[in-house]
């Protein structure tokens, strides 16, 4: 594991020899909040959230502070208050200093070694050097074969993990639909599945424009949350908050989530706020009862939770540099065939599904696609529970990489092939 400081060092030597240059990250603004129509306080979801780009921060600093000694004083004591005034300045410059190096090694120890190095080598190497296989940061992997978990280089409590799933409306028969257990029409109860999925919120509440919401999701590794049925319409929580469709859209795959209004109009009925809790064990909004809340699709993130963690099928394969499929119990990984543009970086969303896994190798630090075009990354380099990871590459779709160092039986083909690929 490269220190911090060496990092850093690596960067600015690199440096020497190119042309400073600085840059700009995009991102797309997102949302999933529920709103009435008469007074909509919420935007679309965009399709690539701002935590979905993977290109490296920017504006990288080019010292890192070191302390330096004080220089003792040369005058000689004038008087014995004089000296207790001096030396009593010292002890507090002394303290300033202890300080100022505990908050420099505590903020390496922790959160990170990017806390120096966060915003990272995009202004060092220049808008024409974004190599896919840009080391130092979050696309350095450890494998472990014995287990088929994948864990971060740089920090290693964090693994590939599956994402919760949102809570979406989902057609009645669709394989993504939930049957819950035990619903009733009185009493608390919990969002509880059939497969032993819990439905939950995210950690925060967030606000807009006169709504505080949690995001919905469903996940066997998040706590269950109670909620009340209450006048055969609303699903409401021990806080107050009310089921919702985004946007009142009662279509399939639009998002449900839990809101608030802070004008009292909470309870709204006769729109996306009201719900049928069915005799099969599924729930549907009463505008449409052909849909049902289900599960939309799960991203590829990192985590310190070891319930969510996934587990390769091929992992002595890949530990070997051979090329695998990332198989795993229930699917595998892929990713989205749309490519975005970020700050120069080409970046393709990662998501799980039930076929088609994408096929990678490991060359001991990076897990490149088969062809070398992309290379496995942490968003924003950012070891954060729940961070986002997608497959991203640089500026040219080919770079000089040796395919005959990743052994395997299979040949590389053009392209970024799946499991799928003929």
């Amino acid at each position: 594991r490269s220190s911090s400081t060496s990092f850093v060092c690596l960067l600015l030597d690199k440096s020497k020899s190119l042309s400073p240059s600085s840059s700009s990250s995009s991102s797309k603004s997102s949302s999933s909040l529920s709103s009435s129509p008469s007074t909509s306080p919420h935007e679309q979801p965009s399709t690539l959230p701002p935590s979905r780009i993977n290109a490296p921060p920017n504006n990288m600093t080019d010292q890192i502070p070191v302390n330096q000694t004080k220089l003792t004083h040369n005058k000689t004591d004038t008087s014995p208050h004089e000296k207790q005034q001096r030396n009593h300045s010292d002890h507090q410059q002394n303290k300033t200093d202890h300080d100022k190096t505990e908050n420099q090694q505590g903020s390496s120890r922790n959160g990170g070694w990017w806390s120096k190095a966060k915003n990272t080598v995009t202004s060092v190497l220049g808008k024409k050097d974004r190599p896919t296989k840009l080391e130092g940061g979050g696309r350095d992997w450890l494998v472990h074969a014995s287990t088929g978990e994948i864990s971060a280089k740089h920090d290693p409590s964090f693994f590939l993990a599956r994402s919760p799933s949102p809570l979406l409306l989902v057609s009645h028969d669709s394989k993504d639909a939930l049957v819950f257990v035990d619903l009733t029409n009185q009493e608390e109860q919990l969002f509880k599945t059939k497969d032993n999925q819990y439905v939950g919120l995210s950690q925060k509440v967030k606000k807009t424009k006169g709504y505080q919401y949690y995001d919905t999701v469903v996940s066997a590794y998040i706590e269950p949350l109670p909620f009340v049925y209450i006048n055969s319409t609303f699903i409401v929580t021990n806080d107050d908050f009310v089921l919702d469709v985004a946007l009142w859209k009662i279509v399939e795959n639009q998002n449900v989530n839990f809101v608030k209004a802070s004008d009292g109009s909470t309870y709204t009925a006769g729109g996306g706020r009201d719900f049928l809790l069915n005799s099969d064990g599924t729930i549907s909004p009463k505008l449409n009862p052909s849909l049902v809340l289900g599960v939309g699709s799960q991203d590829l993130v990192v985590s310190k939770k070891e319930g969510p963690r996934i587990k390769l099928q091929h992992s002595q394969e890949l530990a070997d540099g051979k090329i695998i499929s990332m198989d795993m119990e229930g699917g595998g990984v892929i990713a989205s065939k749309e490519e975005e543009i970020a700050d120069g970086w080409r970046v393709r969303q990662s998501v799980l599904a039930v076929e088609g896994a994408m096929k990678i190798f490991y060359d001991g630090n990076f897990l490149l696609t088969s062809d070398g075009s992309y290379a496995l990354d942490i968003s924003y380099w950012r070891m954060e529970e729940g961070n986002v990871v997608n497959f991203v590459g640089g500026e040219s779709e080919q770079e000089d990489i040796n395919l005959d160092e990743a052994s395997s039986s299979e040949s590389a083909s053009d392209g970024i092939s799946t499991g799928n690929d003929p």
